[in-house]
């Protein structure tokens, strides 16, 4: 059985992908098998999240992909993990128009039948977080609330505040996050700097470009731990994601989270079926049967390396002739139908 939920926010760089991280990290020290999902098309959180739970983490993508896709991929990846963690995009209602769901994070989670943990910045907020939390709970009666996670909590004076500003909501407040100064990643040219960028600068990365975006996590080497529960150290996780994950640890209670979440079982792919054994939700258990989207056969040549660095996986079985870099090899070899990645526009070529 699998536990499983959707982490969102209020809106872009609120703290979710610092959170995301965090837990996944945290999880991972704990010895759980973890199946990280982003809501897409992402190429840059997804090979984050790899860093932190060592598992390949798969785009799901409500407006390029049918319901029984999304379905596919999050059946097919989650089989066997003890938890399944979808990191959703920019706000949760956010989508393609402002007038209904689509392509939202919060057109996910209902699709997909998972609760959502909703992270609010609570910088400069008081009692008004409570209003905030509340207008997210019942803007759709329909999604899953699983509770909320307060980021950015100035001091223990400002955690009682937001305490009891949700004390009469009935909405589950899972956790207060402080406001740490060095919890912070570089951002370049259309965005965050990328998990190769981390791996092959060592573990306090720099990047040109804009400042640091806040709610992307990195550690510098010499920032002091978060005050939390003694952590138990892998040694080949980067020191920045140890950090993270005490951090995590010592504003949530990870245990009563985990203990929350409803758990599914992920059937087979032959007639799929994902049944939430759990009271307290309304949600229809999944159903995909063998009419579900198949991938298509397209083979991936193998253009990788930091000319062709934007992958958004999950790809078929069949993909795997060897990567190759244009900046090392002049040629890449010879392949069937290729799905190349991309360079600095945000696109995917089928060529």
């Amino acid at each position: 059985m699998t536990k499983a939920l959707l982490i969102a926010a209020t809106g872009s760089a609120r703290g979710k992908t610092s959170l995301t991280l965090g837990l996944l990290a945290a999880l991972r020290l704990r010895k759980l098998r973890v199946a990280p999902f982003k809501t897409g098309p992402d190429f840059i959180d997804p090979g984050l999240h790899r860093l932190a739970c060592g598992t390949t983490s798969h785009n799901l993508d409500s407006w390029m992909l049918s319901e029984a896709a999304n379905q596919e991929i999050l059946l097919r990846y989650a089989q066997g993990a003890d938890v399944a963690v979808v990191e959703g995009a920019m706000g949760l209602f956010d989508g393609i128009s402002g007038t209904d769901e689509a392509g939202s994070a919060a057109h996910m989670a209902k699709l997909l039948g998972l609760p959502v943990l909703l992270v609010i910045d609570a910088s400069g907020m008081a009692r008004s977080a409570a209003a905030v939390a509340q207008g997210f709970a019942r803007f759709d009666p329909q999604l899953l609330l699983a509770g909320v996670v307060f980021n950015r909590v100035a001091s223990p004076n400002h955690r009682d505040i937001l305490a009891g500003a949700m004390a009469g909501t009935g909405i589950p407040v899972m956790g207060y996050l402080t406001r740490d100064p060095h919890i912070t990643l570089p951002s370049r040219h259309l965005g965050l700097v990328t998990a190769g960028d981390l791996e092959a600068s060592g573990p306090s990365p720099k990047a040109p470009g804009r400042p640091g975006r806040p709610d992307s996590p990195v550690l510098p080497d010499e920032a002091p731990y978060p005050d939390g529960p003694d952590m138990p150290r892998k040694p080949n996780m980067p020191d920045w994601l140890h950090r993270l994950a005490a951090w995590v640890e010592a504003g949530i209670d990870v245990d009563a989270l985990l203990a929350s979440l409803p758990e599914y079982i992920f059937a087979g792919l032959d007639g799929f079926s994902s049944q939430p054994l759990h009271s307290g939700f309304s949600s229809q258990p999944l159903a995909v049967g063998d009419s579900a989207a198949k991938p298509p056969k397209v083979f991936d040549g193998g253009s990788r390396g930091e000319t062709f660095s934007k992958k958004f996986p999950p790809w078929p079985p069949e993909a795997s002739p060897p990567p190759s870099s244009p900046l090392v090899s002049p040629s890449s070899p010879a392949s069937p139908p290729v799905h190349r990645g991309v360079g600095p526009a945000r696109a995917v070529c089928f060529c």
